[in-house]
């Protein structure tokens, strides 16, 4: 039981890294604005270097 609540938590702090991360790159990109929060590449890598099979996350496909 601790293991998949371990799996879980990191699930969720993955997720939620996704959204946060998505959601500067959609308020950047459009504006242009050099004063949004920017994302560094390497951050956006390793986000995506995770394998998101087991869940359903939209925001991965998004982002990738």
């Amino acid at each position: 039981v601790r293991d998949m609540v371990k799996s879980l938590l990191h699930a969720r702090s993955w997720s939620q890294s996704l959204r946060t991360c998505l959601g500067k790159v959609e308020n950047c990109v459009p504006l242009h604005d050099c004063s949004a929060e920017k994302v560094p590449l390497k951050h956006v890598e390793d986000l995506l270097d995770l394998d998101p099979l087991p869940c359903n996350e939209p925001s991965y496909h998004k982002l990738k």
